[in-house]
């Protein structure tokens, strides 16, 4: 996927799926691709629901970005 985080700024509880309990979690406040995009907490993002071009798109709200500590990938 190649992005990674910077800014790490406080730790959180939060859970990775939602029926999960929380868990305290490294908190970023900003995400970088290697081709130069920036996403920042409080950015809307555009998402597809799928792979194919007539899958829904969706838009979100960033309201927290913080790392998996078990498998080193982020949310």
């Amino acid at each position: 996927h190649h992005f990674y985080l910077i800014n790490q700024t406080n730790l959180i509880y939060s859970p990775l799926k939602a029926d999960d309990p929380p868990q305290l979690r490294n908190s970023y406040s900003v995400m970088c691709h290697s081709q130069g995009d920036i996403i920042r907490v409080g950015d809307c993002v555009l998402l597809r629901s799928g792979p194919r071009k007539n899958d829904l798109h969706f838009v979100a709200k960033v309201c927290a970005l913080w790392e998996v500590p078990e498998t080193g990938n982020f949310k």
